[in-house]
């Protein structure tokens, strides 16, 4: 769930909607919207949304450490 501050008043706002971050191909970031299979299998809003997001951030990682380790 993505909710919103105002950054003017400070108001409070729950119209952020339920989203997960994820990349483009340009390894841009965005925010997209959660798919319907993923909203049906979490059982309540507190249930964790399921992103790509952990398995780019493991092989950028990868990539720079075998990066690192081939110009030693």
């Amino acid at each position: 769930m993505i909710d919103a501050i105002n950054d003017k008043t400070l108001q409070f706002s729950q119209q952020g909607g339920l989203a997960v971050g994820g990349f483009t191909w340009s390894l841009h970031f965005t925010w997209r919207a959660v798919p319907e299979r993923e909203q049906k299998r979490r059982k309540t809003e507190a249930d964790p949304a399921r992103s790509d997001l952990f398995s780019v951030f493991a092989l950028l990682y990868t990539v720079d450490c075998l990066s690192i380790a081939s110009s030693q």
